[in-house]
């Protein structure tokens, strides 16, 4: 028996409510990816620690809300780089990738899609203290272009371009920290990883010198150098996690 015309229609019939629902559920998917997108690549992001390298400052486990409009946001699905506001000033925190970490261009475009759909939360440095794995890096902005610093005892002194005299950086930096000094091991050597004292580094234009507030387990400027203005990616706004621990780093 030959099916007839209207059979074809009253299938399509019950078909289309799957289909308009269908299409209202990959709209409304895509418009909360473009407005997260959006939202995170301009204003807002969010890092989970995953070291102890900024400890007392900042804890494993804890998450942090930062900014990349502060210091130029980079466009969502391109390569361009907006202006900055400003240039990171001596003592903040920051979230900066490390120089030697590169990132391919497929990359850079493919990782608002990955983040989105695979729900995947940034990490700031990876699990335990094997930071140099991350892309990402929580530190704090000890010396600024110009400026000549020296670590000593796991304290930096920093000379400002036109002075002559090295300042203790909590003095200079003007900001209120606190700093966490592990003794190291007997016969330790400065050329050591993790090492408390180094050599004096003069910074270029657009350099900076980065540490964590830990710094006998912090992998940071002592380890692989100044890091350029591109390196900084974000400025760490407040702790919001844990709650009893809310407000600004």
């Amino acid at each position: 028996m030959a099916a007839k015309k209207r059979d074809f229609k009253h299938f399509a019939k019950i078909r289309h409510p799957a289909r308009r629902f269908a299409a209202k559920a990959a709209l409304f998917i895509a418009v909360v990816f473009l407005f997260t997108t959006f939202l995170t690549g301009f204003f807002f992001d969010s890092f989970s620690i995953g070291s102890a390298a900024m400890e007392p400052t900042l804890s494993q486990g804890e998450k942090v809300l930062s900014t990349p409009l502060v210091f130029g946001p980079q466009l969502p699905f391109s390569l361009l780089k907006l202006n900055a506001l400003r240039e990171p000033e001596r003592g903040e925190l920051v979230v900066c990738s490390p120089p030697y970490h590169e990132v391919s261009k497929v990359q850079r475009l493919l990782n608002p899609f990955i983040r989105f759909f695979t729900l995947r939360r940034a990490r700031a440095a990876g699990d335990g203290n094997h930071e140099w794995e991350s892309s990402a890096l929580i530190k704090r902005v000890i010396a600024v272009p110009g400026d000549t610093v020296v670590v000593e005892n796991f304290i930096a002194f920093i000379k400002p371009a036109g002075t002559d005299t090295f300042v203790n950086e909590r003095v200079l930096n003007n900001r209120r920290y606190s700093v966490t000094l592990a003794p190291l091991p007997r016969d330790w050597q400065p050329s050591f990883p993790f090492s408390g004292t180094t050599q004096p580094v003069e910074l270029g234009e657009n350099e900076y010198f980065v540490l964590g507030d830990n710094r006998s387990q912090s992998h940071d400027s002592r380890h692989f150098g100044p890091i350029g203005i591109e390196n900084i990616l974000q400025k760490v706004l407040f702790r919001y996690f844990p709650l009893r621990k809310l407000g600004a780093t």
